[in-house]
């Protein structure tokens, strides 16, 4: 995402990009965003608590993650963009991994090549620059979750599953 921020910041000059979040990787991050001449536009709030995570999604017009495959690493089923859904916001993921599991793509949000700065700013830009469709794509997320997405459901469907590959004979070789 910081790759594609000058393409961005050329169509929506005061866009900025917040990074939540204390991992190992902030300093590479923060020297990324130097590098490419950003600096001003990304902001890092650090460690934050589960408590206070909703705020933050309420905070932003949408949410980016463009996860990418690093030495056969993928990102799971992307808990983080179902957070964001439930809070109403439009999301631009990675096509990649679990990331396609949980950001529908045109319906709750966007899916793009992870490499490609180029689409990364098309669908920022997209989002950013059409607010109804972004409200739109949130709204649609937010549902989902809601409808769809309860620990209670996933638990019974896993459960389900589970069952119904026990009842299952098998043969041993």
């Amino acid at each position: 995402m910081i790759r594609a921020l000058p393409e961005i910041l050329v169509r929506v000059p005061d866009a900025a990009y917040l990074i939540v979040g204390d991992g190992s990787a902030a300093e590479q991050l923060r020297r990324l965003a130097d590098q490419v001449g950003v600096a001003e536009h990304v902001h890092f709030a650090g460690f934050v608590p589960d408590h206070e995570l909703a705020g933050y999604y309420h905070l932003c017009d949408l949410f980016v993650m463009p996860s990418k495959e690093l030495n056969g690493d993928t990102e799971g089923f992307g808990i983080v963009f179902l957070e964001a859904a439930a809070c109403g916001k439009a999301a631009i993921g990675g096509r990649t991994g679990g990331v396609v599991e949980a950001v529908q793509d045109g319906r709750t949000g966007l899916l793009v090549e992870p490499e490609s700065t180029a689409e990364i700013a098309d669908a920022a830009v997209r989002l950013l620059t059409d607010i109804e469709l972004a409200q739109r794509m949130g709204e649609a997320g937010r549902r989902r979750v809601a409808e769809s997405m309860q620990y209670q459901d996933i638990a019974a469907n896993i459960l389900g599953a589970c069952c119904a590959g026990a009842a299952t004979p098998r043969s041993v070789a």
